[in-house]
């Protein structure tokens, strides 16, 4: 039985170092991943479940490998998908389980910021977050700002004519 494809956001613990095989000189990264549950506190606050942390090492090959030193640092969030397995190991006459990753993608959360992406011109400016001079932020022009193609304030049936509870109320279920 094949070992489940997995995806988890992690936090990076030490920058990723990055190795080449003996034989090919394929590129390996290996770097040290964290994560845990969060809970309420008392206060209503949110803190660390210190019961609930999981470590894991991961190991990414080839060019994913090199991407991945040239964007990630100690305490970045990043997304990470691959292969769960455990390792068992013995240290100090201690018989011990680690938990390893192998794999496939390894990138940048932008949870909580942006990457610029690796194409952008020298010397380009970022695009602007926000709504500059007060024109409306949309990316796709004279497209509506609604979900749906539906125009601000305006429920579907209204924009063509009908009345809430109608065929043309999106909220009515067909009879049917």
């Amino acid at each position: 039985m094949a070992l489940p494809q997995t995806f988890g956001e992690f936090r990076v613990v030490g920058d990723p170092k990055l190795n080449y095989t003996k034989d090919g000189g394929i590129p390996v990264a290996n770097v040290r991943l964290v994560c845990n549950a969060r809970r309420k506190d008392a206060q209503g606050g949110w803190e660390d479940d210190p019961d609930k942390v999981l470590w894991a090492n991961a190991t990414i090959w080839r060019k994913p490998a090199e991407n991945l030193v040239n964007s990630v640092r100690d305490k970045d969030l990043v997304n990470v998908v691959g292969t769960f397995y455990t390792r068992e190991f013995e240290h100090n006459g201690v018989k011990r389980t680690s938990v390893e990753i192998d794999a496939t993608s390894i990138s940048p959360s932008l949870t909580f910021r942006s990457t610029p992406h690796s194409d952008q011109q020298q010397g380009a400016q970022p695009v602007q977050q926000g709504t500059p001079q007060g024109q409306p932020n949309n990316p796709w022009g004279n497209a509506p700002q609604q979900p749906y193609g539906q125009p601000q304030g305006q429920p579907a049936y209204a924009q063509q004519g009908g009345q809430p509870g109608g065929w043309n109320d999106p909220y009515q279920q067909p009879p049917f």
